[in-house]
């Protein structure tokens, strides 16, 4: 089996716990936006503590950088701090941790829409039937759930 398959399996095992822990999250009654916050300066310093150890190598990035790469940092960083925040709303009124999860993995529909449009990737025929199935998957379980 190739790397990527395994690395993707394992992505897949992290975001179910991390989905998890969000309703763990939810369950008390703390503020969403602290346990956010509280979560970020952890990875902050983690983030910090590896740019510390491996110093040369983030200089070496800091005399080279250009300001594209310094906006789309900003603009991760942004999109992160709005995921979590609305993943966290979502799960805390969704019925089904299942269900919330279910339709935020319809993401992989606009990534191979990014890809295709950005960089030229690839979408066959196979790609477009297998869209088309989870578009009719995901409204049937999301009809079945009303009832």
């Amino acid at each position: 089996m190739e790397s990527w398959i395994i690395y993707s399996f394992l992505v897949t095992l992290f975001t179910s716990g991390i989905v998890t822990i969000y309703k763990f999250f939810t369950k008390y009654n703390y503020n969403i936006l602290i346990l956010i916050s509280i979560s970020f300066v952890l990875l902050g310093l983690s983030g910090l503590t590896y740019l510390l150890y491996n110093k040369k190598e983030f200089l070496k990035f800091y005399k080279q950088y250009d300001y594209k790469i310094i906006a789309l940092i900003l603009l991760y960083v942004l999109l992160t701090i709005l995921i979590k925040f609305n993943i966290q709303k979502a799960i805390k009124l969704s019925p089904s941790i299942g269900l919330c999860h279910l339709i935020i993995n319809m993401n992989v529909i606009l990534t191979l829409l990014f890809g295709y449009f950005l960089f030229g990737q690839a979408i066959t025929k196979t790609t477009i039937l297998g869209i088309m199935v989870t578009f009719v998957g995901l409204a049937i379980v999301l009809y079945e759930t009303k009832q």
